[in-house]
């Protein structure tokens, strides 16, 4: 599952990084090991002058159905690897989190979070089979976008049509 995992990223990551720099401009870099374990970020961004810590995470395409939701590791029971929780309670965390769906060949919906607005005590719930009693290494929380503050969302895009109004309406 780990290399699955890291394969995707490295599949789908560069997918992403074109996305924000051709919206946004700027430079993306890997961020360094010890950014990347003790401090949640995964690249570093520079554009126009300033430079920030981003994390990013790219969901596969059966998980689209939940865009309105975003996932934040609270725990680790095994292995005690810190998590993305304790280091956002810490504030050692990115300064933004890009948040987006692929298909492997193309990112269908992205979203930026400004995690300096991120409530991590707003409403959650736990993903299932991963929560606190079950017997695995990683404890999720998935937050509704809706109940975060006011400037959390920086941006959102979607390369696809959004049915859900037309299927609300037609309901």
């Amino acid at each position: 599952m780990v290399e699955q995992d890291r394969a995707w990223e490295a599949q789908t990551s560069p997918l992403l990084i074109r996305v924000l720099q051709n919206r946004f401009g700027g430079q993306i870099v890997p961020a360094n090991q010890t950014d990347d374990m003790f401090h949640g970020t995964d690249f570093l961004w520079s554009i126009n002058g300033s430079r920030f810590r981003l994390a990013m995470r790219v969901r596969r395409p059966g998980f689209l159905q939940y865009r309105d939701d975003f996932t934040i590791r609270e725990d680790r029971p095994r292995t005690g690897h810190r998590t993305e929780l304790e280091k956002i309670r810490a504030g050692d965390w990115a300064h933004i989190y890009a948040y987006a769906f692929s298909n492997g060949k193309d990112i269908l919906y992205w979203s930026l979070f400004r995690m300096s607005r991120f409530r991590p005590d707003a409403p959650f719930h736990y993903m299932p089979g991963y929560g606190p009693d079950d017997k695995n290494d990683t404890v999720t929380r998935i937050y509704r976008i809706a109940d975060q503050p006011a400037g959390f969302v920086l941006a959102t895009a979607s390369a696809i049509p959004d049915n859900r109004k037309q299927q609300r309406n037609a309901a």
